[in-house]
Order: structure tokens, then sequence, then C-alpha cells
């Protein structure tokens, strides 16, 4: 037949009939694949030996500068946006809820970095990108809270990099003894064959714990969002149905998307569909809190938001001076930087959420937690002890930095958790009002959690 052109005399209604078809063919395809997806939800759902492949559906959701910039060594913080469409996300999502359930030890943690990058591109929707308009390190746009969908997913994602997190604690391959031997084995010069051997055992049991706390170090916005995850876990405490109260020190908002996550199913007989029901009991929640503790303790074998420098460093050139990292940690985020501002300044705030997550379950109402908290606390700040005589280039100052590290941010978002977020910021505005500076003032609006943007202004 002869093609339509736009001069025949019946191409105007051809070409509708065309178009119509086409739309009906598309609606017919569309209600077969929900048919289709939907059986096979069901399926997979019924069926709690079958392995879903959670790596590749992750991929579907992640944009391409991802797969790139992982071979480069920064990451651009706001350089990185969700492409997918909401149909794949939110399919995707579903799937990796039941799929992460099922996953090993070792599978979470493959899922963990890319996990924590979607995250970010969450949070950085809506965030305007304009040409001299810079912003805090930690700043994030209010999409995600404003929007219902992208709320859910929000909720969604933060529940499955906690589901990865509880599994990885539980990682029989990931042992101190492990470490240790990688340390000891690539220090030992005089038998580099066997160094080789033992190093790349310790890495492939858990491949992709650097990649992990490479995410955190290099985009502020990723270690940011994982303090607040950590946060509402260790402040939870059961509340009864018929009260309408919250627990001490969180938010509504972190509350709801807390207690309405999706339940594991991996209890044995129970029929638990929220989070909530899964630990309402005292014993599952101290099992939680213990397997969250175990892996930001600086002495134990994660160590999530410290770096290698903080937890082997011996010597005074590897403890940033205090002048360094209030200028640090104070000033903003410039795309043309190289990255090394930026890490030294991860650096600092890292132990600053590290002090300040065992500082929280050192109140704790159980006693188990409360106790264990308090000697990992104490086991940080004795870690220096005594090296002050040993080495007299090191100043109190730099050893509180050490131990400390960004005590500001420590201390204000401290406050906000203690007297609530409306009070703590009548507090640091009056402060702020004390100090003429533009770098005092920067100090002084920093936090460990992430900010928000708001008609150009800081809320």
């Amino acid at each position: 037949s002869s093609p339509l052109t736009p001069s025949s005399s019946a191409s105007v209604s051809e070409l509708s009939a065309l178009h119509d078809q086409i739309n009906a063919m598309h609606e017919s395809i569309h209600k077969k694949l929900i048919e289709m997806l939907t059986h096979t939800m069901k399926r997979v759902r019924e069926d709690r030996n079958c392995q879903l492949p959670c790596v590749a559906i992750l991929e579907l959701l992640l944009p391409e500068e991802h797969r790139q910039q992982q071979q480069s060594e920064t990451v651009e913080p706001n350089g990185l946006v969700v492409t997918a469409n909401p149909f794949t996300i939110n399919l995707s999502l579903a799937f990796l809820t039941l799929g992460v359930n099922r996953s090993s030890p070792s599978a979470c943690s493959d899922l963990l970095p890319g996990l924590l990058t979607f995250l970010a591109c969450l949070l950085l929707e809506g965030l305007p990108q304009k040409e001299g308009i810079f912003y805090s390190d930690n700043c994030v746009g209010i999409s995600h809270i404003l929007d219902a969908s992208r709320k859910m997913r929000f909720d969604q994602t933060c529940h499955l990099i906690l589901r990865c997190l509880e599994y990885i604690s539980c990682n029989p391959l990931e042992k101190a003894a492990i470490r240790r031997a990688a340390d000891s084995s690539s220090s030992n010069v005089s038998d580099a064959s066997s160094n080789n051997m033992n190093e790349t055992s310790a890495e492939s049991a858990v491949p992709s714990l650097k990649e992990t706390k490479r995410a955190i170090l290099s985009n502020p916005v990723v270690g940011a969002a994982l303090f607040e995850i950590f946060s509402d876990v260790l402040l939870y405490t059961p509340v009864s149905a018929a009260s309408s109260l919250i627990p001490y020190g969180m938010s509504t908002s972190g509350y709801q998307r807390l207690i309405n996550g999706a339940a594991s199913g991996k209890m044995v007989g129970g029929n638990s569909k929220y989070w909530k029901e899964e630990f309402a009991s005292r014993a599952r929640l101290r099992e939680l809190k213990l397997k969250m503790l175990d892996i930001i303790a600086p002495c134990r074998r994660f160590a999530l938001f410290l770096f290698d420098d903080e937890k082997s460093s011996d010597d005074a050139s590897k403890v940033a001076t205090s002048e360094k990292v209030e200028n640090e940690c104070s000033s903003q985020y410039n795309p043309t930087d190289n990255g090394a501002l930026l890490s030294s300044k991860e650096r600092a705030m890292g132990i600053s959420r590290t002090v300040a997550l065992m500082v929280l379950l050192t109140g704790d109402s159980d006693p188990d937690v409360k106790s264990k908290a308090e000697s990992y606390l104490r086991a940080h700040m004795d870690s220096y002890r005594g090296k002050d005589a040993e080495k007299s280039e090191v100043d109190e100052s730099s050893l509180h930095d050490a131990l400390l590290g960004n005590s500001a941010a420590m201390a204000q978002s401290l406050l906000t958790l203690v007297i609530g977020g409306v009070a703590s910021i009548s507090v640091t505005n009056r402060l702020m009002s004390q100090y003429k500076l533009e770098r005092s003032v920067d100090t002084l609006k920093l936090g460990l959690s992430v900010s928000y943007h708001v008609d150009n202004t800081m809320e």
C-alpha cells in the first residue's frame, strides 16, 4: 500500500484511526504487563526460597552517571538525578523489598552502596541547580516531603537500607580477626605473595565495604541521611497503640516512616505486616539496637562513619588541627573543588556522628544497650590517652578534634534531639546574633543531619 501523505484526502482520518489503534494496543499491552507482574509478585511472595536478582533490579534505579563515577576517585555530591520513570521505580522497590529479606549478608553489602546513592538522588530532587548558587554540603530538596508518591519511595528506600545494615551486622565472613590479618599482612613486606593472598581473601569477604564507606565519605548527603536513619532507630521505643505520643527525640515524620515500614517476615511463626509489629517486643528491639551499635562503634569491625585514618592513626600527622577542621567544616561546597576538602570535612563529621549516636544510646532504657554504648564510648574517649605525653607535637585541641570531630555540629544536633527542632532553632539564632564573622555563623548552622532548601532559605 502507498504511504500516507499529508496531501491525501483521507490522510487525516487514517492517521487518526492509526493513532487510536496504537493507543488501544498500548493500553492492552500495559494491562497484560500489569497482570504478568502481579502474578509474578504473588508467586514470588509465596515462595520464600525464591532468590531475586537484587543487584540487577537496583541497577534499573541508578542513573548512568553513577556507573561512570564508580570508576573515578570522587563523586559530585549534587551531580546525580533520578532518571527512571515512576512505574519502574515503584515496581523495583517492591521487588527489592521482597528480595532483600531473602538475601545473604554478603549480598546485602553489595546492595548498600547503590541504595545509598539512590537515596541521595531522591533527596536532591527539587533542589535548584543554578550557576552561582552554592549550598551547604548536606542541603537537600523537599520534594520527598511534599509529594506523596516521592515520600513513599523515600520511606521504602530508607527501610531497604536499614534492612541491609541489620543483616550485614550478622555477617560471619567479616570478622575482626580477618581485618587484623589483612592489616598485618599488608604491612609485612617480607612475604609479599602471602600478603596479597590474605588481603584478597579479606576484601572478598565483604566486597562492597570500601564502596559503602566511599559513598559516605564522598557525598555529604549520604552521611547526613544515614545519620537520621540511625537516630530514628536508636531513639525508638515501643509506644502503646492507644497513645498519640512519639518517643522522645524523634520527629513525627521520622516516627511514621519507621513504624510503617514492611516487616521482614523472618520471624518464626510471626505474621507481622509492619516494622512496628515486628519490633514490638523489647528483646527484638534490643537485638536491633545492639546490631546498629556494633556497626558504628569505633572499636568494632565496621565503624561505618569512620575511615582508615581515624581508626588507625597512631601518629600526629593523621590528626587534624583545630583550625583546619573549623575552616573546612564551615566552608561551602563548590563544584570546582577536587574532592579533597570535601573528604576531609566528612571525616570530621563522621567522628561527630559516631560519638553522637553512642551518646544517644547511653540514655537507652534497656540496661544491656546502655551498658554496651557506655563501654564503647569510654573506649573511644580513652583511645588517645597518654599520646599527648608521648608525642609533644599533638596538642590538646588536635586531640579534641580527633575524638569529637566537628564538635559544634555535634552539639547543634544533640541540642535538636533534646529540646526539639523549633526550640533549637531559636537558641541557634540567638547564638548567631552574637557573631559577626561569616565563618562563625556558618559553623553554627552546621548539623549532622540533612538541611532543607525552601525558597532560597535554609530551614
